[in-house]
């Protein structure tokens, strides 16, 4: 985990088991912060996020129905 001005960056998240109270609060108020419109301002180097996980989950229970 990184913290800069109150931020919280985390490198990698395989697993929200291994979080922090802090960390977690962090990511909520950041995922608020873009519900209200903040733009997201990459830094130096490329970002890349997925959502694979929940996308094969849906998939298997809609698969199941």
């Amino acid at each position: 985990m990184i913290i800069t001005s109150e931020r919280i960056s985390l490198k990698h998240l395989l697993t929200i088991e291994s979080l922090t109270d802090q960390e977690v609060i962090g990511l909520i108020q950041r995922a608020r912060e873009f519900k209200q419109g903040r733009n997201w301002q990459p830094a130096k180097r490329p970002y890349f996020a997925t959502n694979l996980f929940l996308k094969i989950v849906h998939e298997h229970i809609k698969a199941l129905k």
